[in-house]
């Protein structure tokens, strides 16, 4: 799924602003990102951990197809979509439903730190 956000005249949502329940359509770098087995046993996760200038926010997609951890690297800026939740096993984090790497017009790279 590819998000909407990130073209010119998109706002940015700060990762100090996140509020459980919202439903995110952002940027942010990605600082890590790492592609491991369900606890189930039915297929794979991907985990990534975003930075803005603001701070940093895990973020999760439960379902992600070979094309989209391979879409993207570690320093790489990407626009997301998904809602923040404060899980109490997991914590703070975003469950994605879209991602997708951004180019360099497409995002203020002030606003990245």
């Amino acid at each position: 799924m590819r998000p909407e956000p990130g073209g010119s005249g998109t706002e940015k949502a700060l990762a100090k602003d996140l509020r459980p329940g919202a439903h995110v359509a952002t940027y942010f770098l990605c600082v890590d990102k790492s592609v491991q087995p369900r606890r189930d046993g039915d297929g794979m996760y991907f985990r990534t951990t975003l930075r803005d200038r603001t701070g940093q926010v895990s973020a999760v997609h439960w379902n992600p197809s070979a094309d989209l951890t391979a879409s993207f690297a570690v320093g790489d800026v990407v626009a997301i979509s998904g809602t923040f939740n404060d899980s109490p096993i997991y914590g703070p984090q975003i469950n994605l439903d879209g991602l997708r790497k951004l180019a360099p017009d497409e995002f203020d790279e002030a606003s990245l730190g």
